[in-house]
C-alpha cells in the first residue's frame, strides 16, 4: 500500500516539474529577448525599409512598434520553439521577417500597384545578414564578443573572425 501511495505521489509531480521547466525556459527566452531589444529594434527598422523598398510599398505602411510587439508576444507564446543551441537572435530576426511579410501582405491589399516600382533591391557586394548583425552588435551596441557568441549561437572565435572580415573594419 505504501509503494502505491509513493508511486502516485511521484507520478503527480512529473507534470508539475514539466510545467516548471517550461516556465523557466519561457522566462529565459524572454530575458534574452529583452536584452536584445535595442539591436532588434534597429534590425526591424532596417528590414522594414529594405523589404518595403523591394516591394514598392511606402515604409510608413509598416509600423516597427507593431512588428516588435508581435515578435515579443510570439516569443512569449512559442518559447518552446526557440532554438537555444543555435542562438536566440537569429530566431527573433526570423520572427521579425515573418511579421513584416504579414504586414506587407496587408498593405498590398490596400494599395494600387499602378506606378509602384516592385523591383527587388539587390546588392551583389552585400555580406550575409548574420554578419551585419554581428558587426553592429559589436561596433554600434558595444557588445563583447562572448555575449554576441551566446545570442548568435556561435563560437567566440567565429564571431571575432566575422568581425575581422567585415569590409572597412579596422579592428
Amino acid at each position: 500500500m505504501m509503494d502505491h501511495a509513493t508511486s502516485a505521489s511521484r507520478d503527480s509531480q512529473v507534470p508539475v516539474r514539466a510545467d516548471r521547466g517550461r516556465e523557466a525556459r519561457r522566462a529565459e527566452i524572454l530575458e534574452q529577448s529583452l536584452r536584445l531589444f535595442r539591436p532588434l529594434a534597429r534590425y526591424t527598422q532596417q528590414e522594414i525599409e529594405r523589404r518595403c523598398r523591394a516591394a514598392g510599398v511606402p515604409a510608413t505602411c509598416v509600423s516597427a512598434h507593431d512588428i516588435l510587439a508581435s515578435v515579443y508576444i510570439t516569443a512569449s507564446l512559442e518559447s518552446e520553439s526557440a532554438p537555444l543551441r543555435t542562438g536566440i537572435y537569429p530566431w527573433l530576426r526570423s520572427l521579425v521577417r515573418d511579421e513584416i511579410d504579414a504586414a506587407l501582405a496587408m498593405c498590398r491589399r490596400g494599395l494600387s500597384w499602378k506606378g509602384l516600382d516592385a523591383r527587388p533591391a539587390t546588392d551583389a557586394t552585400a555580406v550575409p545578414e548574420a554578419w551585419q548583425e554581428i558587426y553592429l552588435l559589436h561596433h554600434v551596441d558595444g557588445w563583447p564578443l562572448e555575449a554576441i557568441a551566446e545570442v548568435e549561437g556561435r563560437d567566440v572565435a567565429e564571431v571575432a573572425r566575422i568581425i575581422a572580415l567585415m569590409p572597412g573594419n579596422e579592428s
